[in-house]
């Protein structure tokens, strides 16, 4: 198993929209990990950290209670560091939470998931199920109990 090429697409096809959930999830790979369809539990979801450090571009951290279509998804990817807070913050005012998102939309989302993450779905079935919360296949930052407030690894 790996996060790109032949290793990602292979997990890919085995996957099949069953979630998978990763901890830690170190920032250093934490959008590889988002990207190839796998939840993160994380042990920094403080706000403030809105760059990843390796270059990988700007954070957004509710992929899934939130999530961007893919026009805002290359608007976020292709923000440089200088204006990537303004992006964000766009995108925080455009973006609607799940719950508030027309039929229509989740339709749209969960098809661009669907064919992402090669989830083994009826879209349809999806959107009714999906009314109130995003479908739990759903890519997912997720902080840990305490996240933010250890530095890891703790040793003593």
């Amino acid at each position: 198993v790996g996060l790109s090429g032949r290793k990602l697409n292979h997990f890919r096809g085995c996957q099949k929209g069953i979630p998978v959930y990763v901890w830690p999830a170190n920032e250093k790979y934490e959008y590889r990990l988002l990207n190839s369809g796998i939840t993160g539990l994380t042990d920094n979801l403080d706000p403030s950290y809105t760059w990843y450090q390796n270059g990988k571009g700007a954070r957004w951290q509710k992929p899934a209670t939130k999530p961007l279509d893919a026009s805002q998804i290359k608007l976020i990817e292709n923000a440089d560091y200088a204006t990537h807070k303004d992006v964000i913050k766009q995108l925080e005012e455009e973006v609607s939470p799940w719950i508030e998102c027309s039929t229509s939309r989740k339709r749209e989302l969960i098809k661009m998931w669907k064919s992402k993450w090669n989830w083994d779905v009826d879209v349809d079935k999806l959107v009714d199920k999906s009314s109130h919360s995003p479908p739990w296949q759903s890519v997912r930052l997720i902080g840990h109990r305490g996240s933010g407030k250890t530095a890891r690894p703790v040793i003593q």
